[in-house]
């Protein structure tokens, strides 16, 4: 008569142990019969619990020249690859495979919570492995200011560069817009991710809590600050909803929330928001600011109180040796000049006068 099988009891079931990979180095590096050797090879390989290095640096270390260590590296791989079945290893790369675009601190802590590896070896140690043994590891290392990203592709320099670009265009940029700015093989990216990489960057300033909106401060030729200090040079104290409308008058608007636009001015070591209004805490210099054409009737318009009907102002503008054309295209698009009703132009923030403008 058969009896049935009892359970084990949890408690009782035996449990599973897995090799770490800095087990199994250990053991392949104890097919190297000289201790110096042994030593000098996981020094070069990073196997043993530091960061990987030159042979050169090796070979110093153990008194040996570079050649000598390269001799006896050469000498000592077939000797390792004696037993091509490193299984740790393999566990190792398939897991790191499936980390796109993560910190390397990240995904060394999650190989340890794995079991996979004990904490002794850098993922410069496994890619050094990989090639030991022939694998392809199927990641690269991607660095960036300080920090380390492994993943298949170069997402994060590619997501700086939009950064970069789109700061440079609109004065800041949001992180949900640069989803889709990576590799198009990558699909889209996953906004941490973006987070992250940002905050790579010892310049990167969020403006909002939710960290959606930010600027990058030492993006150059940020159009929204040029044009905030073209403002700030003829009117040091200005409405912030007046300044934001500035913004916009352009052959290529700058499109972003007027709260995203204070926020940046209070960021600015030159100037201040006190309320609804923005304030230059160093005013400025027209000359430094304003050039061209633009240099041109911003000081034809100082210099006749601020505004002028549009005849007299093309006239005084042509005398200064400045084109019809270039007079309108500055008239339209310059942040720095504003419309007073039909045919009169003025400096932005001009009071309009009771009586009829100078002519």
């Amino acid at each position: 008569m058969s009896t049935a099988r009892l359970p084990i009891p949890r408690s009782d079931k035996p449990k599973l142990t897995r090799r770490t990979l800095e087990t199994e180095l250990s053991d392949v590096l104890k097919l190297i019969t000289s201790e110096r050797n042994r030593e000098l090879v996981a020094r070069h390989l990073g196997w043993d619990g530091r960061s990987p290095c030159s042979l050169a640096d090796a070979g110093a270390q153990h008194q040996v020249t570079r050649e000598r260590a390269r001799q006896l590296y050469a000498a000592a791989l077939p000797v390792m690859r004696q037993n091509g079945v490193v299984p740790a290893l393999d566990a190792v790369l398939s897991f790191v495979r499936d980390q796109r675009d993560e910190l390397v601190s990240d995904v060394e802590q999650r190989l340890m919570q794995q079991g996979l590896t004990g904490g002794g070896i850098s993922l410069q140690g496994v890619l050094r492995a990989a090639r030991v043994f022939g694998r392809k590891p199927g990641f690269h290392l991607h660095q960036l200011a300080n920090a380390v990203f492994v993943g298949p592709t170069k997402v994060a320099p590619g997501v700086v560069a939009a950064a970069m670009k789109a700061v440079a265009r609109n004065g800041a940029a949001r992180v949900s817009k640069l989803c889709h700015k990576g590799p198009r093989r990558h699909g889209a990216i996953d906004e941490r991710l973006i987070r992250r990489i940002l905050e790579t960057r010892p310049d990167v300033r969020w403006l909002d809590d939710s960290r959606e909106w930010f600027w990058l401060t030492s993006v150059p030729r940020n159009r929204l600050v040029s044009r905030v200090r073209k403002v700030l040079a003829v009117q040091p104290r200005i409405p912030l909803p007046k300044l934001h409308q500035a913004m916009s008058r352009a052959y290529q608007p700058i499109r972003l929330p007027e709260w995203a636009l204070s926020a940046i001015c209070a960021q600015l070591s030159w100037c201040q928001v006190s309320g609804q209004y923005v304030e230059a805490r160093v005013v400025p210099r027209a000359k430094e600011v304003l050039t061209g054409g633009e240099a041109i009737v911003c000081a034809t318009l100082r210099e006749h109180g601020g505004m002028l009907a549009l005849a007299r102002l093309e006239q005084l503008c042509s005398r200064a040796g400045l084109k019809r054309d270039n007079m309108w295209r500055i008239l339209s698009f310059s942040p720095a000049i504003e419309r007073f009703g039909i045919g009169t132009y003025g400096l932005i923030g001009a009071q309009e006068a009771d009586e009829v403008p100078k002519s």
